[in-house]
Parts: C-alpha cells; sequence; structure tokens
C-alpha cells in the first residue's frame, strides 16, 4: 500500500489481524513540527455509522491529557477504509523495538503503560488490547497507543480472529467470555505483560497456535508465575491475576512498577 487520503507511505512498522501501521509524511494540513507520523490502515471496511462511532472514540481518547498515551492527529476514511493518524515515535514497540532495551526500561515501559491506564480508567474508559505491539518507546519513556476499536468496527467478531494466539494471551479470561470490558481487565494484561518482559513468557505452557485452541486453553488454564521471575516483580504479577474483585487499581500497579524499575536500575550491571 503506497499511501491513504493525502499521506505518503514510506514503509510498513507495525501491524497485527486488524491492519497495519504505516510510516507517512506528515500533511501540510496537519499542525505541528514533527516530519513523519504513524497511520493505522484497518483491514476491514466501515460503514458511515462505524466511521462516525470510531472516531467520536478516537476523539474521547485524544481529550484524555496523558504523557503516557500517544497523541492522535487525525482519522478518515477512504473508499470504506478506516483510517486514522497518531504521533511516531522511533523507538519501536516493546515488541519489535529498533535497538536493544535493558530489562529495567523494559519495566519502567511497562509502568508507563498502566499510567497510561490509570488516565484511561479516571476517565471511564478501558483499554481492551494492552500487549507488546502497542507499548511505544522513544528516548523518554514509553506511550500505550491503539484503544480497541474492533468492538466498533467489526461487531460481532470473536476473539480468535482478531490476531494471533500471542495477542490472544494478553487479554484476560473473563473478556475472552464475553465479559463486559472493565478496568480489572486491563490490570490482568498488565500483569502478563510484565510477566512477558520478566521471562519471555506469558506463563501459559503449551498455548496451541491455532485461534480456536488457543482460545479454549486460555478459559480452562490460569496462567503460571514462573520460578525465574524476580521479586518484587512477581508479586506484582500475582496480585494483578488475582479475581475480579481483588485485583488493585492500575495506578497502584504502575507506582508498584515504577519502584521495581528504579531499584533494577540501581543494580550494578
Amino acid at each position: 500500500m503506497r499511501g491513504i487520503a493525502d499521506y505518503e507511505f514510506l514503509r510498513p512498522i507495525g501491524g497485527g489481524g486488524n491492519g497495519r501501521v504505516f510510516l507517512a509524511r506528515r500533511p501540510p494540513r496537519l499542525p505541528g513540527d514533527d516530519e513523519f507520523v504513524a497511520v493505522k490502515v484497518f483491514a476491514r471496511n466501515s460503514t458511515s455509522d462505524m466511521f462516525r462511532r470510531a472516531t467520536a472514540r478516537l476523539r474521547r481518547t485524544a481529550a484524555i491529557h496523558s504523557p503516557y498515551l500517544v497523541t492522535f492527529a487525525d482519522a478518515g476514511q477512504q473508499d470504506g477504509v478506516f483510517y486514522y493518524a497518531m504521533e511516531y515515535l522511533a523507538g519501536g514497540s516493546l515488541a519489535q523495538p529498533t535497538q536493544a532495551v535493558d530489562s529495567a526500561l523494559q519495566v519502567r515501559a511497562v509502568g508507563d503503560a498502566a499510567r497510561a491506564l490509570a488516565a484511561l480508567h479516571l476517565s471511564g474508559f478501558t483499554h481492551g488490547a494492552v500487549k507488546p505491539g502497542n507499548i511505544l518507546l522513544d528516548q523518554y519513556g514509553a506511550k500505550l497507543s491503539d484503544p480497541s476499536l474492533i468492538d466498533i468496527l467489526a461487531p460481532g467478531m470473536c476473539y480468535s480472529g482478531r490476531g494471533g494466539t500471542e495477542s490472544l494471551a494478553y487479554t484476560d479470561p473473563g473478556a475472552l467470555l464475553g465479559e463486559p470490558a472493565a478496568p480489572e481487565h486491563d490490570v490482568w494484561s498488565i500483569g502478563v505483560l510484565l510477566h512477558w518482559v520478566g521471562t519471555g513468557g506469558t506463563g501459559y505452557e503449551d498455548l496451541p497456535g491455532d485461534g480456536v485452541g488457543a482460545l479454549r486453553h486460555l478459559v480452562a488454564h490460569r496462567p503460571q508465575v514462573s520460578v525465574i521471575l524476580i521479586e518484587p516483580l512477581a508479586g506484582i504479577v500475582r496480585d494483578c491475576f488475582l479475581p475480579v474483585q481483588r485485583r488493585p487499581p492500575v495506578a497502584d500497579v504502575a507506582n508498584r512498577i515504577a519502584e521495581a524499575a528504579a531499584a533494577m536500575s540501581a543494580l550494578p550491571r
């Protein structure tokens, strides 16, 4: 894909089952000094009603002022294809960083994502798609991107069709079973993400490679906190995996992660 609307695409920089993200030149009509923006193009066609609802959600999200949330710049629809533009962070994502990221910085990035969630939750929103590919990095830290629009742009689509098993593993089992979106579901996702940063795995063993098989496995088994996960990270993860009513608020989780990251940074390399 070479571009959409007045965006000139330079190269793909990410994506998943619901669309692709491209590096693009900032059109002159958009305010701002940055030369580039990131443009997400959704894979499925959208109706005018979907476009209206999706842009309304992005507009409400953009009104939440947090240094830990990616800034949205524009949204549009061309030939039934929905897209939106956001700030470009040159460090890549936790899933695909552009340069080596040490363990303390990875933990701090998860903490930054938790702070972004705290701002969302305070404004009455949940994210619903917390995973390594949505934690974007730059020289200042990390920002959370891509609040889920799948319920609008692909209504009725089951989780098994929303991406690979690596994405499903970060989703609260309650959400997989159809529970209404809740802040506690994002807390669960932060726990899985922190486990992945600390061990390289999500805590689920022998996860099937196909979507339906993975879905069945995830709702039938609880993740196991690995013995190689260091404290205090392991304690934070265990609390994120508590039953919904007992999970800590994500703001508390963010503070604990920040303290853990600071302690790790102080250790001799």
